[in-house]
């Protein structure tokens, strides 16, 4: 693997992190012997599996209650408010990705913009979080588990850090829990009516059926 000296990829991680973080970059990116179906599972897991959020919140959303529908729409705002602030971290912190510093193999193509942290983790982990904390730990886990398996697959294809992956999921943690007291005086008022709308459109397909 080649390796750059960790004093020339950012000035604000202490070396020892980024030494650290290369480690498990190193143990996790893919070598020069990847069997190619391994690659292609995981280029398919880091291009599709980010879909599954959408899906699942919609699920939610259609074959719930107004106290499900809204636990979704909290779970969209709280993953809306966790990638503003992953941006501005990005900014403020431009964290290269491995192929930007000539480390590991890349096996898929990206654009070359910060790294840390994750979007795609931010968002699993903002969805997650949030039915985490609401006791919905059916759905939480399963998130995770998905989320588990997007970050193995960036990682493994070169184009993220393992501390990306973990830098989102404390990121999305953080954001869920300052919304928490937020959405309980504002969260009723900013769910009417997208719930409203949802049974009117309900509604109209069943007269219309």
């Amino acid at each position: 693997m080649n390796l750059v000296p960790v004093t020339t990829v950012n000035h604000f991680v202490p070396s020892y992190l980024e030494t650290l973080n290369r480690l498990w970059f190193g143990m996790l990116n893919a070598g020069p012997n990847a069997p190619l179906v391994v690659v292609h599972c995981a280029i398919f897991l880091a291009d599709y599996l980010f879909y599954a959020v959408p899906l699942v919140l919609l699920a939610y959303w259609f074959r719930g209650n107004d106290d499900q529908k809204r636990l979704a729409l909290k779970a969209v705002a709280v993953a809306l408010v966790a990638i503003g602030l992953a941006q501005i971290v990005g900014y403020f912190y431009p964290h290269p990705r491995p192929f930007m510093v000539g480390v590991g193999r890349t096996l898929m193509t990206h654009i070359a913009d910060p790294s840390f942290p994750s979007d795609h983790m931010t968002v699993f982990g903002a969805v997650g979080w949030t039915f985490v904390l609401a006791r919905v730990f059916g759905i939480g886990a399963l998130l995770f588990v998905l989320g588990l398996l997007i970050a193995w697959a960036r990682v493994y294809l070169g184009v993220h850090f393992p501390f990306d992956m973990l830098g989102a999921v404390l990121l999305s943690l953080l954001v869920a829990l300052a919304m928490e007291p937020l959405w309980k005086i504002y969260g009723v008022a900013f769910s009417r009516p997208f719930i409203i709308l949802s049974h009117k459109i309900l509604q109209f397909f069943k007269l219309t059926s």
